[in-house]
């Protein structure tokens, strides 16, 4: 029997914020805000990689903001071990598709970067308050995702977030590689 316990965090999701800000309630996130979501999500990223574990559903909905400024990133049911190299029991792929690395969805072994390329996308989208990757339905998102290179070549896709943070564009570019050898 395998389980684990998290400990109770009042607060909003990165998601809800969004949301807020979107409806107008709520302040956009500082620099500095974006600042502590890379370093505390990176950080509990590398301890989970460190301990062998994947989390493979980064994304906004998944992160909690806590009272005191606090970022932690949630919900680790669909964690895979690295040491398993065997597909998911079912054959499904298991993420968020909006939030998938092309390894990812090609059911392809994953490793630390997969997490890079979804860092790539979250903050992307705390910045611009908008997805890089949407669509009406799976194939056409994994699609985008798959074309990243075309997408990120074309004019004024990263404007946006070097507008929000002055030089973040190359950080979020590099994130977003296709190829896993090319990230962080």
């Amino acid at each position: 029997l395998h389980y684990f316990v998290m400990k109770f965090l009042p607060g909003w999701t990165v998601s809800e914020r969004l949301k807020r800000i979107r409806l107008g309630l709520a302040d956009p996130f500082t620099v500095e805000e974006v600042r502590q979501v890379l370093i505390q999500i990176c950080r509990g990223l590398d301890h989970a990689h460190l301990k062998g574990l994947i989390h493979r559903d980064i994304k906004p909905s998944n992160v909690l903001i806590g009272r005191q400024g606090t970022f932690k990133l949630t919900d680790f049911g669909i964690a895979k071990a690295t040491a398993l190299t065997t597909p998911t029991l079912d054959g499904q792929l298991k993420g968020t598709p909006t939030f998938m690395s092309p390894e990812q969805i090609y059911g392809q072994p994953m490793d630390r970067r997969a997490a890079v390329f979804a860092m790539g996308l979250l903050i992307y989208t705390v910045l611009t308050n908008t997805r890089l990757f949407d669509g009406e339905d799976y194939v056409e998102i994994t699609t985008s995702i798959l074309d990243v290179e075309e997408i990120l070549d074309e004019p004024d896709v990263l404007d946006s977030v070097d507008a929000c943070v002055p030089g973040i564009g190359a950080i979020v570019h590099r994130c977003l590689r296709y190829d896993p050898e090319r990230r962080y």
